[in-house]
């Protein structure tokens, strides 16, 4: 029997599988389930959105396609072209508003992933979304907690040649060995959302092939992961390009090794088993079976169709939500042991030692800390989280805004100088040690040293992000305060213009507000600015009740970009953070290190995790704030401090040491707002 070609990296064709030399051996055929229909939304319109789930159930009779959801419009105008009676909306929630299908399927980027869960479940819409399943058990008990029913796209777990080798493992007896190899050629990898996001290889490909590992053969006792960090000369994304885990199953006498990579010669898929009475081998979609002295006793040769596969797993979900099957395969419940192994696996890799995976129960749900699911959701990336990134490059990291647009993960904050020239030189340090993000705002009067150090590192200005903030006494003449900003900062546009406080300024009297004038008539303003000379728009320091204000009113149409605000462990803000993931606004943290004289910095906690990291306090308190989520932005006016807050690569936070910060019980707030003419905390 010919054997189905590889399209695009996936078997295209599939019959009943064929059997050689088979021995009296009940095999379970791949039959695709009784037809039921449902209405399903499709969001996202990427590769696997598209490409696979709507090509898919596009004519499926059983299934309809009743909405999909994109939020780039170039991709919703073609898909519009090509499929005009499909309605096709920018907004999950205006499709949320038009229709209530039987249930969802999310292919969006991994950053936006529970923030569009939260929104289904809101709603009452189950979901089946691609992977990953959630990047910790944290998070993964709020999911599951969740009112609706959610699955994860594993299609492994649904394609014959798994079932069917699942099926065989019998034949070797007690396993002994178990080698699994999953290896692709991404040519273009610049070009993917995995460049973007700083996504390596154990957590990619190695969701899959270890979910199949698990499922296979359960969890293991202990895993030890290596990677080798981005090989190609010139380029730029992150993670690595190629993993291998070993596994050790104890008390069973059982072994494994997973072997992962992206930058192989070509596409392979294999494992194999072997066990005390032989092997069992599949190789693509074909499976093996030897006896103990290499002698072939069967062969079993399939070709599977992705279409079939992708029908039968969505029928099954559908039937699963809908109550008429019991369970469903990779349900979020049946996912426990995965998810308990991929944390293991990646926390193995950034920590380089033997970490031991710890199922633990999905209905229990943690308290709220730092690695809770909607502060990390402030990113609206694929960055989120970077636990797999050891050897990843901090400079290359970035938060993906709801425009798309990414913001860098660092950058240096700046405050009013204490001397000429003392700006222009730690901005100058900054940039040399590899920042590209620079903070600043009017009111410091340092745009110009900034603007000017800028423009004497010869880096280009689209390679640098730049920020500067709205001073209060120019809250009724945003226009003017914009161009001598760009004038100061010597350049034709900002990256993002924040307005610095929601009070307003008497310009001939700082201590009192201006009459008749408030915040939201400042946004309105702000939302006119042309895009030629501001990219983004956003806040800072808003509260929830500011947000609330711009957010209902009728005249602001514009939800702001980033909320930057004062954010450590002494003022974590966690319903601030929760009511920005909901929203989509990022949230970049200040005063991210407390402030030279607070007591945090002293904090016996922070001091004892430090000494155990071999890192110093400043360091941690960084990566403390990208746990969860937040870009940051921490100041400093001396080179060696600046180089060192930057020098965080190789190395992250447990989730025992994040959320032992998250439960300091120490609250102290270093920004106050006394010194402004209304209340703002």
């Amino acid at each position: 029997m010919q054997v189905g070609r590889r399209s695009s990296g996936l078997w295209r064709s599939w019959k009943r599988p064929l059997c050689h030399n088979s021995p009296r051996l009940k095999v379970e055929s791949y039959v695709l389930p009784r037809v039921r229909s449902y209405s399903i939304a499709l969001i996202g319109l990427g590769h696997r959105g598209y490409r696979s789930h709507f090509k898919s159930l596009f004519n499926d009779p059983s299934n309809s396609i009743v909405a999909v959801c994109d939020t780039d419009r170039g991709v919703l105008n073609t898909f519009s072209d090509n499929h005009p009676d499909v309605p096709a909306y920018l907004s999950l929630a205006q499709l949320l508003r038009e229709h209530a299908p039987d249930f969802a399927i999310l292919s969006v980027p991994h950053g936006f992933h529970m923030d569009c869960v939260i929104a289904l479940s809101e709603k009452g819409v189950p979901i089946l979304k691609e992977k990953p399943v959630v990047e910790c058990m944290n998070e993964f008990a709020h999911m599951s907690a969740l009112p609706v029913k959610i699955g994860v796209t594993f299609q492994k777990r649904f394609e014959p040649q798994f079932i069917h080798l699942k099926n065989l493992l019998p034949l070797v007896g007690d396993v002994a060995t178990v080698q699994a190899s999953l290896t692709l050629n991404i040519e273009k990898l610049d070009a993917t959302w995995r460049a973007s996001s700083g996504v390596g290889t154990a957590e990619d490909l190695g969701c899959h092939i270890l979910d199949i590992v698990t499922w296979l053969f359960g969890v293991p006792s202990s895993v030890m992961t290596y990677g080798v960090s981005p090989i190609r000369p010139g380029q730029v994304y992150g993670g690595d390009d190629i993993s291998d885990v070993i596994m050790n199953w104890e008390g069973i006498n059982r072994t494994g090794h997973a072997h992962m990579s992206r930058v192989a010669h070509s596409f392979t898929q294999s494992i194999t088993v072997t066990g005390s009475n032989g092997y069992l081998i599949l190789n693509g979609s074909n499976i093996v079976n030897l006896d103990s002295r290499g002698h072939q006793k069967l062969k079993v040769i399939h070709q599977p169709i992705e279409k079939d596969v992708i029908r039968s797993m969505v029928q099954e979900f559908g039937d699963w939500v809908t109550g008429k099957r019991p369970t469903f395969s990779s349900s979020l419940e049946n996912l426990t042991k995965t998810v308990s192994v991929m944390e293991a696996v990646k926390s193995s890799l950034s920590g380089r030692k033997v970490q031991r995976p710890l199922t633990r129960s999905p209905t229990v749900v943690p308290s709220i800390g730092s690695r809770n699911p909607f502060t990390k959701l402030a990113t609206n990336t694929n960055n989120k989280k970077y636990s797999t990134q050891a050897g990843f490059p901090i400079r290359n990291r970035a938060f993906q805004l709801k425009s798309g647009v990414k913001i860098p993960a660092v950058g240096l904050g700046t405050r009013r100088a204490q001397r000429p020239g003392e700006v222009y030189e730690a901005v100058h340090a900054a940039l040399q040690a590899g920042y590209r993000s620079i903070d600043t705002a009017q009111s410091s009067g340092n745009e110009d040293e900034i603007g000017k150090s800028i423009l004497d590192s010869g880096i280009p200005r689209e390679e640098i992000w730049l920020t500067t903030k709205l001073d209060n006494k120019w809250h009724n003449r945003v226009d003017q305060a914009i161009d001598a900003s760009l004038k100061a900062l010597r350049v034709d546009y900002l990256d993002l213009y924040l307005m610095h406080w929601p009070i307003s300024t008497d310009p001939d009297d700082p201590t009192r507000q201006l009459v008749n004038w408030s915040f939201v008539d400042t946004w309105r303003q702000m939302e006119r600015i042309s895009k030629a000379k501001v990219r983004h728009i956003g806040v800072s320091n808003f509260d929830v009740k500011h947000l609330e204000t711009l957010h209902n009113d009728a005249n602001c149409h514009v939800t702001p970009a980033v909320n930057q605000v004062e954010l450590h462990p002494y003022w974590p803000s966690r319903k601030l953070l929760e009511y920005c993931h909901r929203h989509g606004i990022h949230c970049t943290a200040y005063s991210c290190l407390g402030s030279a004289e607070s007591p945090l910095l002293a904090d016996s906690t922070l001091i004892d995790i430090a000494r155990a990291k071999g890192k110093t306090p400043q360091q941690i308190l960084i990566m403390w704030g990208l746990h969860r989520g937040t870009s940051v932005i921490p100041k400093s006016v001396h080179s060696s401090r600046i180089k060192e807050n930057f020098n965080i690569d190789g190395w992250e936070l447990s989730d025992e040491e994040v959320n032992l910060l998250a439960q300091l019980d120490t609250s102290l707030k270093t920004c106050q707002d006394d010194w402004l003419p209304g209340r703002v905390f």
